[in-house]
């Protein structure tokens, strides 16, 4: 299990590199608050309430709103600690958009020791967001251990919609190390226990949806990438991933202009670079099959200054992934070779073996195009064998121009 960083090392470890960081208006105010956590969860119990009304302070700016992850079963809380942690996750959520992951995980950390009642409903859904904030920081073993330990929890306690997050946080770990089987088994009992029509709901059958891309399973890809579309009410960022993840079932269909339409759509949605570098890499190689070379070199530009900016180990090497095929596409292998380099140093580190996996074949093709030959074709994602004048499946492909217009 990862130990959190003190708030002040944090601190430094997320401002070292990423140099937008250093002029965001709020660091300051968050490392002011993960100090604050920091030094309260360090209080006996019987001493926290002396520095409340600090937090409740520093935590105005969060007050009457709730974290991503929640119970959706139970009512919003109503103990006062209970609901400045809720406040306290807010904010960390605001850190993970910006990249500050560090202190993300600090703070919350912090919550968690302060909420370390049996009693407390909100616990277990914190210990989620510690393993959601791991992952991106490519510590997958915290990850795991954090979502295990809840969903052995909540299993115990029978407690259906938190057995469900945990499921979601374990199939995400398995889909990044390579284990479709595992994968599709999270998410679909994730989805036979989640609370109907709630957002791990959306989360099941975005996930169901990415796993029937991989299968070449097309009906099921649109069925449930839809259904997962239409559940979503105002959150923008989940919007945009699933409208990204459908429009990638387009190009894996073998619809490039329908694709790009959806990733360009998605990327108006939301301004976070954890998203958008993966939908920038997607419309890459949505463009580079329309042949639109200057969209391609447009994208390329912007996904680069999201990686400079972030220190997400997954999602940069998955957009070096997409970017490196549509250069390929492209025959563009100076561009295609930078890619996978990149790509394949990340992906030795973290050990994302699919990824390893798609670099291979990558490489085989810009080895073939270097010798003169024509490439065999790559296909990141299992080719959809389907009747492609089904009326069902032309609407919901064709829904994506819709939605871009």
């Amino acid at each position: 299990m990862r130990n959190p960083l003190p708030a002040l090392d944090a601190f430094a470890r997320d401002t070292v590199a990423p140099a937008a960081l250093l002029t965001a208006p709020s660091v300051a105010e968050w490392f002011a608050l993960t100090q604050l956590a920091e030094q309260c969860a360090a209080l006996p119990r019987e001493e926290r309430d002396t520095v409340r009304p600090l937090l409740i302070a520093a935590l105005a700016p969060y007050a009457d709103k709730r974290p991503t992850l929640y119970h959706e079963a139970r009512p919003a809380p109503t103990d006062a600690w209970a609901m400045l942690g809720e406040q306290m996750r807010v904010a960390a959520e605001s850190m993970e958009r910006a990249g500050c992951l560090e202190l993300a995980y600090t703070a919350v950390a912090s919550t968690s020791r302060l909420l370390a009642d049996p009693q407390c409903p909100t616990d277990l859904a914190t210990t989620v967001h510690m393993g959601r904030i791991a992952r991106q920081l490519g510590d997958l073993d915290t990850a795991t251990d954090c979502y295990e330990f809840v969903t052995d929890e909540a299993t115990r306690s029978r407690d259906d919609p938190m057995v469900a997050r945990g499921l979601i946080g374990l199939a995400l770990i398995a889909g990044t190390r390579g284990n479709r089987p595992a994968e599709r088994a999270h998410y679909e009992r994730a989805l036979r226990l989640a609370h109907p029509g709630g957002p791990v709901e959306v989360q099941a059958c975005q996930g169901i949806m990415s796993c029937a891309v991989n299968a070449g399973q097309l009906a099921d890809a649109l069925l449930y990438g839809w259904r997962a579309y239409d559940l979503i009410h105002d959150d923008q960022e989940v919007r945009a991933m699933v409208l990204s993840t459908l429009a990638l079932t387009a190009l894996a269909g073998g619809f490039p202009a329908p694709a790009l339409a959806g990733f360009e759509h998605a990327l108006t949605l939301c301004d976070t670079p954890r998203i958008n570098l993966i939908t920038r890499g997607g419309a890459m190689r949505a463009a580079a099959r329309l042949q639109h070379v200057d969209r391609v070199t447009e994208l390329f530009a912007d996904g680069l200054d999201d990686v400079r900016h972030t220190s997400l180990p997954f999602e940069n090497a998955r957009y070096f992934v997409f970017a490196a095929d549509a250069w390929v596409t492209l025959d563009d292998t100076t561009r295609a070779t930078s890619c996978l380099q990149n790509a394949r140093r990340l992906a030795e580190q973290f050990r994302f073996h699919e990824q390893l996996w798609q670099v291979d074949q990558l490489e085989r093709a810009v080895s073939a195009i270097e010798r003169q030959q024509v490439a065999a074709p790559v296909h990141l994602e299992v080719p959809f064998a389907t009747d492609r004048a089904n009326r069902r499946l032309l609407a919901d492909i064709g829904r994506l121009q819709t939605l871009s217009r």
